[in-house]
């Protein structure tokens, strides 16, 4: 077994969530993001726990006028222990 081999076998999370917020409203401009986000998980044999991805966020308050704090939450409490 290679070093990163083992390394991967010893990383003690096993999963992953991506919580993104940006001022950007095309969602084509996270996806960047979101393929970099894949490949950790591929890279590492982590599950997704999930994704909350939110657009236009670029001024204070913003994102109250979003449903983005919830989704946050409830992502939060989907997860076991």
């Amino acid at each position: 077994m290679n070093v990163q081999e083992e390394w991967r076998n010893e990383f003690q999370i096993k999963k992953l969530a991506l919580l993104l917020v940006g001022a950007a409203t095309l969602p084509e401009l996270f996806d960047a993001i979101k393929l970099q986000y894949q490949l950790v998980l591929n890279y590492f044999r982590l599950e997704d726990a999930g994704m909350v991805l939110v657009r236009g966020v670029k001024d204070i308050g913003d994102i109250k006028r979003t449903k983005a704090l919830e989704e946050a939450y409830n992502l939060g409490l989907s997860q076991k222990p």
